[in-house]
């Protein structure tokens, strides 16, 4: 609908709603607290940008937006510094699990096959332990 108005290809549109992106696989009506004359807010994505998404025991997604070229370069730590930015919790107590295995904070995303679209899980931990 917003390419067919406005010519803005969904590639790189990002709806929001209450401070979080909805998700591209979900429709309106599956997304929570959906109201008549609720405002959506249209941000437009950096080309080439990708997503991944990170998922809590609670079933939040967290959804974290990647510039071209940083699986090679970024790493879990620089993930757990975008999450506590995003969302206050401190990076030592967060554990990072991908393909059943938990993440080292070393290791860079492309070290884990870590791809666009991927979801990684995301536990907490009490300080200390």
């Amino acid at each position: 609908m917003i390419q067919e108005k406005e010519n803005i290809t969904p590639d790189v549109q990002r709806l929001i709603l209450y401070g979080e992106e909805v998700e591209d696989e979900k429709t309106l009506q599956e997304c929570d607290h959906i109201y008549e004359k609720v405002t959506l807010h249209l941000v437009l994505r950096r080309h080439g940008s990708m997503q991944i998404f990170v998922k809590t025991l609670t079933n939040k997604t967290i959804t974290l937006m990647l510039l071209p070229g940083v699986l090679s370069t970024d790493t879990i730590l620089d993930v757990k510094n975008m999450i506590q930015e995003k969302e206050n919790i401190p990076t030592d107590e967060q554990h990072l699990i991908f393909a059943g295995e938990e993440l080292e904070d070393e290791k860079t995303l492309q070290e884990c096959k870590i791809q666009k679209k991927d979801s990684l899980y995301l536990v907490f931990s009490q300080q200390g332990q």
